[in-house]
This record gives C-alpha cells, sequence and structure tokens, in this order.
C-alpha cells in the first residue's frame, strides 16, 4: 500500500492516485484494442459493470444494458473471443478520451474515481458514445483491481445501438 492510498497526492493530476490513474488508461487501452483476456484480468472477484438506463436507480431494480457480475463478464468475454459474436464482425474500431478525473471516496481498501468519456467508434459507420464513468478500484495485495465500472451514458434514457463491444 502508497501513501497515495491514505492520502490524495497533490502532485498527482486531479487528486487521483498515480497508480490509480495508470491502471484507468490501461483498462480503457485494453477494452479499445480488444483485449479481452488482458481487460478481464483487470477485474475483481466481486466485479460489477454496469450500464444502467437510470443511474438514480439501484443496479437489480430495472432495467440495464449491461449488469454483469464476475461471472457473466468472463461469458461475455469468452463470446466475444470466439470470432462469432457477429455483432462484432468486423471489429469495431474504438478509442475512448477520459477527463475530468474525481476520487470521490478513499480509503485503505478502496478508491472511487468518476471521469467523463467520449469514445469514438467506427464499425460500418461511425458512433459517438459519451457519458461518465465511475469506478470502484480494490487495493489487493496482488495489485488494483477493478471492483465495479458503472457506464452512465448520456443517451441511456432514449434509443440506442447495440452494444455489441464493452463500453
Amino acid at each position: 500500500m502508497t501513501a497515495a492510498h491514505d492520502q490524495a497526492d497533490p502532485a498527482a493530476p486531479w487528486g487521483v492516485p498515480a497508480d490509480a490513474l495508470a491502471f484507468l488508461i490501461k483498462e480503457a487501452r485494453l477494452a479499445d484494442e480488444h483485449a479481452y483476456e488482458a481487460w478481464e484480468s483487470l477485474w475483481d472477484d466481486e466485479a460489477l459493470y454496469w450500464v444502467p438506463r437510470d443511474p438514480e436507480r439501484p443496479w437489480d431494480t430495472q432495467f440495464s444494458y449491461i449488469a454483469d457480475n464476475r461471472a457473466r463478464l468472463h461469458s461475455r468475454i469468452a463470446q466475444l473471443c470466439t470470432g462469432h459474436r457477429y455483432s462484432q464482425v468486423p471489429q469495431s474500431r474504438m478509442r475512448r478520451m477520459l477527463s475530468n478525473f474525481e476520487v470521490t471516496s478513499q480509503d485503505a481498501e478502496l478508491t472511487q474515481v468518476a471521469c467523463n468519456f467520449v469514445l469514438h467508434e467506427y464499425r460500418l459507420g461511425a458512433t459517438v458514445w459519451a457519458g461518465r464513468y465511475r469506478y470502484t478500484i480494490a487495493h489487493r495485495t496482488d495489485g488494483l483491481r477493478l471492483r465495479k465500472k458503472v457506464v452512465e451514458l448520456v443517451n441511456a434514457a432514449g434509443p440506442i445501438p447495440t452494444l455489441g463491444f464493452l463500453i
């Protein structure tokens, strides 16, 4: 455990500990590059990956675009890695930009970080996704792990294109 976990490092951008910031940037890059097995290895056993229609309501009381625990996340990754997920043939080309980071909560075991994102997807046409990510990062003896990722889409209440990849 580093001192950065005990208090915000004033030298770190936006007060986000440098190791947590590097971890989140790596998570985004692995998703963009379809390195799904490496991306999956970042997750904690108590994982929740949630893309809600309404982020103000609890995840288990509403329709969600994605609400995956660790087992379901593993199944989704396995499907994407077969090459037979036809919603991703050809695979989307993606690049996301993360900004406006802020630590929303922090203690010795967990760091919660929120940031805005814009994701450019190209697959037989261009789609722009935008919203806010809310992450819960677990500090484990073997390194950082993603405990929870909430994807609050700007247009979640309206019709959205098919989510054939990990957003």
